[in-house]
């Protein structure tokens, strides 16, 4: 898979526009690599990066202005207090948002108006407790829902 991702390393979230080196890219497996850290045994991998990709879709956030969305952004619907976290649905192959390890609900073809991004998981991680206790991948074993970021 390709296309625009954010990366969370060094305990910084990086967009493409802001790169920390103008050389990093995605590998074969999906690592973050930075050629300008390439020594003579190979390309150096970015480690304990996370990429995260864009869902293609724009949400408003607190401040009403429009946001792109990505998997590990937590989401409110207007002024409740019940979260959703955006991932990727490895069973569907598609975008998607869950509520405390529950049903995942498709970003694709759903109106996302109303919806608030308040955060996400690496940068605000107190508010990963309204989504199954903050966990990477958010999973319901007994209804065989799996959600990972």
């Amino acid at each position: 898979m390709t296309g625009k991702f954010r990366v969370w390393a060094y305990g910084i979230m990086y967009y493409p526009e802001k790169w920390p080196s103008n050389d990093w890219y995605l590998d074969q497996e999906g690592r973050v690599c930075d050629y300008s850290m390439w020594s003579g045994d190979g390309v150096e991998r970015v480690e304990d990066a996370i990429r995260m990709f864009f869902t293609g879709r724009t949400v408003k956030d607190a401040e009403g202005a429009d946001v792109e969305l990505y998997e590990g952004d937590i989401m409110r619907w207007r002024n409740e207090l019940e979260v959703m976290l955006v991932c990727w649905d490895k069973e569907k192959s598609r975008f998607g948002s869950q509520i405390g390890g529950g049903y995942i609900f498709p970003l694709v073809g759903v109106d996302v108006e109303g919806w608030v991004l308040v955060g996400n998981k690496y940068e605000n991680p107190e508010l990963m407790k309204g989504v199954d206790n903050g966990t990477v991948a958010v999973q319901n074993r007994r209804k065989g829902y799996s959600c990972s970021v």
